[in-house]
């Protein structure tokens, strides 16, 4: 999979996002948030804050094919990946696992969501 991270400029309330030749996707999921401002370093403290809790982790219980993914991952963040580059999907590839009933129904929707949802799935005041 192929994911691009690009920081744009509003102008008039429009950004034009240039995708490049090899990404060839029919169909994409845009998601907007706006950028720190250049002066506020919280942003990257929280980041590499982040980074250093995944560093310090105590691996001693982890198996060895996930010491290898481990290593791995901590090799590609020490790198620190520029704001133009492509985040790298997979990156915790080894580490984590997904249940294999993840998609499943839920034990009793109605409970979870309310007995009235709109379309969002939030509860409808009765």
């Amino acid at each position: 999979m192929t994911t691009l991270h690009q920081i744009h400029k509003v102008k008039d309330g429009k950004i034009v996002v240039h995708l490049p030749a090899e990404f060839t996707a029919n169909e994409v999921e845009v998601i907007i948030t706006p950028v720190k401002e250049a002066g506020s370093s919280a942003a990257h403290t929280a980041e590499e804050d982040a980074i250093q809790r995944l560093l310090d982790l105590d691996t001693s219980h982890f198996t060895e094919a996930q010491k290898q993914a481990f290593e791995r991952t901590c090799q590609l963040l020490q790198k620190k990946r520029g704001p133009d580059e492509p985040r790298i999907a997979g990156l915790f590839e080894g580490l984590i696992e997904i249940a294999d009933d993840f998609d499943a129904p839920l034990p009793d929707e109605e409970l979870f969501w309310g007995s009235e949802t709109d379309e969002y799935g939030m509860t409808l005041q009765k």
